[in-house]
């Protein structure tokens, strides 16, 4: 390579490198916009929600500026590109070698997606109505937290249109989200003035009393760009159960809340989650008592 082609190719390099740090600038059709007084305009670029694509890195984008510099076989004005016969043995060993790194970067993916990081979340336990514990002999315990195969992964899922929904692979319970909802329910109940106590799994305490709770709906909508929201919809069943079976329904009932959040981003729905089942804990605790005045168990 001739002294001036290197460095004209020298400060092509620079400004496409300059060009991937800020993403907003704008090249210039010379190569002056790699020189530091260089004015260049800039334009802001705006990726969509929960995008996962950004621009290419800068190592990547070096590493094709000099390969597209060695490997054409034509000329462009201003480059001084020779014919590909022209090239030296070893020239073409070099556009061998890139081709090759070039093709294991497209492969691993590195050139369409960044390094994101993994965020973990749980559900917040809600506060509960009183403190007090009764002495009315109600043991509850949780038979059993299901839900609905949709959303039962560990994944946070999102509506995107009217029949379309899709799994974030970056956000995720930290558990299974039945078994995340397990604790803030159960502390809710003990919390609540309801029962003596709730028996945990494994308890010697034999429960009188049953509850069955299903998730029908657990998704974060994202169709209207301005008013993402949080969807929570559970159902709850609870049993009299004197000898440890269930017997008697005591209360059957549906609840359902669509929480606006802030922003379209995994925190701002899960916080929407916790909003929501707050909600609808402090509903069933009020239908909950209502049973119980007209059943007389409390």
């Amino acid at each position: 390579m001739r002294p001036e082609e290197a460095f004209r190719t020298k400060h092509w390099v620079l400004a496409i490198a300059r060009r991937s740090k800020h993403p907003g600038v704008r090249a210039c059709p010379n190569a002056k916009c790699a020189m530091p007084n260089a004015q260049c305009s800039i334009r802001p670029r705006v990726l969509p929600a929960f995008s996962a694509y950004s621009p290419v890195p800068n190592r990547a984008l070096v590493i094709i500026a000099f390969g597209i510099r060695i490997g054409l076989g034509f000329r462009i004005p201003g480059f001084g590109f020779g014919a590909a016969q022209d090239r030296p043995a070893a020239v073409r060993m070099g556009l061998t070698a890139f081709l090759a790194l070039l093709a294991a970067t497209m492969l691993s993916g590195c050139l369409l997606r960044p390094s994101l990081v993994r965020q973990s979340f749980s559900f917040a336990a809600p506060p509960a109505s009183t403190n007090s514990t009764p002495s009315n002999g109600r043991i509850l315990a949780i038979r059993g937290i299901r839900v609905a195969a949709p959303y039962d992964s560990q994944s946070l899922v999102y509506r995107t249109g009217e029949f379309s929904y899709e799994r974030d692979p970056y956000a995720q319970f930290l558990v299974a989200p039945a078994a995340s909802l397990r604790q803030p329910l159960r502390a809710y109940l003990a919390n609540s003035g309801l029962f003596e106590a709730v028996a945990t799994p494994g308890s010697a305490l034999l429960p009188n009393m049953l509850v069955e709770v299903f998730v029908q709906q657990l998704y974060g909508d994202l169709r209207d760009l301005s008013h993402p929201a949080a969807v929570l919809d559970m159902s709850f069943v609870f049993f009299d159960a004197p000898s440890g079976t269930p017997g008697k329904v005591l209360l059957r009932k549906d609840y359902a809340r669509r929480i606006l959040v802030q922003a379209r981003t995994a925190a701002a729905i899960v916080a929407g989650w916790s909003k929501a089942l707050e909600e609808i804990l402090a509903a069933a605790d009020s239908d909950l008592r209502k049973a119980a005045q007209a059943d007389s168990f409390h």
